[in-house]
């Protein structure tokens, strides 16, 4: 191994060229990965936090008393993908229907009877029209008379259907084709530096050296300018990040951690490609010469 670090230390000095070259490629491709994951779950998250915000409003039967509206607050609460069931007095209501539109002049409090409430907040995943339309059905039928009626924002669930399903369909296209890109790019950088090394694969070949010991030195090249590369990616990235928190809402959904762990993910997939290719240049470089 210390022969090994020795000769890569030598291809480093002699091949500057390509060597910087490679921890280019490396810095780049591992940015636009990194920078396009931190996109598509910053994103995806700001979606579901919409999700959450989205509720449905029970409005109850005149005739129920208070002790029957929490009853049944509580058992709208126990159905599967319920995370909460508020009760909202007329006095709230009257309230938040003040504040959205800014009325000051208590008087018109007594112009209509503003009803009780039952607020409904699902879980995230089952934010959509299909699943709500679900649920809104079987608050009707388990409590038909105690329900005077139900009103949900259909627009609003659409919208947030509709995000998630541009996520899913261009984040997925734009995330495979980004670690292709990824993929295809360290390759060639790293087998064209091996090609260059005609002379040394002749010499190690003479000596009757096995084709991993003669990849070794050039592999180690690799993974050095390659971590270098994505390195200096992720500081920027991580610096980048403190600052961008503030002019965009997805860009706070992603922690120091979780790029952190991009990062890992990156240079293990990087390892792989150069461990790999190395082996497959210097099978073909021998087998050219």
């Amino acid at each position: 191994m210390w022969f090994h670090f020795q000769a890569a230390g030598r291809l480093m000095s002699r091949r500057k060229g390509p060597v910087v070259r490679m921890i280019v490629v490396a810095l780049v491709a591992s940015a636009w990965c990194i920078a396009g994951a931190m996109w598509a779950l910053g994103t995806w998250r700001e979606a579901n936090d919409r999700a959450s915000a989205m509720t449905i409003d029970v409005m109850c039967d005149d005739y129920l008393s208070p002790v029957g509206v929490k009853n049944l607050a509580a058992t709208i609460a126990r159905k599967p993908g319920v995370v909460e069931a508020t009760v909202q007095s007329s006095d709230a209501v009257w309230k938040e229907f003040a504040t959205e539109l800014r009325i000051a002049d208590q008087d018109l409090r007594g112009v209509a009877e503003l009803p009780t409430l039952i607020r409904v907040r699902l879980s995230p995943e089952l934010v959509t029209q299909h699943d709500v339309e679900r649920v809104v059905a079987e608050l009707r039928q388990g409590s038909m008379r105690a329900i005077a009626s139900i009103t949900w924002p259909r627009t609003y669930v659409v919208m947030v259907e509709e995000l998630r399903r541009t996520l899913m369909v261009f984040g997925g296209a734009a995330g495979i084709l980004s670690f292709v890109l990824f993929g295809v790019g360290v390759a060639y950088a790293f087998k064209a530096e091996v090609h260059r090394a005609g002379s040394d694969l002749r010499v190690a070949e003479l000596l009757g050296a096995p084709m991993r010991w003669i990849a070794a030195p050039h592999t180690i090249v690799g993974l050095l300018a390659g971590a270098l590369g994505i390195l200096i990616s992720v500081g920027a990235v991580v610096s980048i990040h403190s600052y961008a928190r503030h002019l965009a809402s997805w860009v706070g959904r992603v922690t120091t951690q979780e790029i952190l762990l991009a990062s890992a993910s990156m240079a293990c997939i990087g390892a792989f490609i150069s461990w790999g290719q190395s082996l497959l240049a210097v099978r073909e470089a021998m087998r050219q010469r």
